[in-house]
């Protein structure tokens, strides 16, 4: 029987350095700004949370595919951004949002593939959830 590798979800960390300071220190744009990410990435928002550290923010949306995370240290100019989607939807199209706003001088991004895992390709179903039919999980590791 053929097999699948199937990506549960795909994970984007990157480190912003020299971004908009007018952003960094400020609560509510910076939940604006992921809220708009989660919008224009199709994303379906469940909740947002905002906490100001002063001078930093932390900033949260719930997404129903999973999260953007912001934190914000604006004495440095730096932003660790997080956004991890589960399903067929693109977190860069987020990522772009969130770049074209803050305006980094330099960037440092990795994408991570989240919940790589091996199945067999009768027992699947792909379109924007994933349905696994019958249990057929190995204890193999993904190839």
């Amino acid at each position: 029987m053929s097999r699948i590798k199937l990506t549960l979800g795909r994970h984007i960390v990157a480190e912003m350095y020299g971004c908009d300071d007018n952003y960094l220190s400020n609560p509510q744009l910076m939940e604006e700004l992921l809220l708009e990410a989660a919008r224009r990435a199709d994303l379906t928002i469940v909740a947002s949370k905002t906490h100001n550290f002063i001078p930093g923010v932390t900033s949260l949306v719930i997404v129903g595919e999973s999260h953007l995370a912001i934190h914000t240290w604006p004495e440095y100019g730096y932003a660790a951004v997080d956004i991890f989607v589960c399903g067929s939807k693109d977190p860069w199209r987020a990522y772009n949002v969130i770049y074209e706003k803050l305006k980094p001088e330099r960037v440092k991004v990795t994408e991570l593939k989240r919940g790589v895992i091996t199945l067999p390709r009768a027992s699947l179903t792909l379109n924007d959830e994933v349905t696994v039919r019958k249990t057929v999980l190995s204890a193999e590791p993904p190839r």
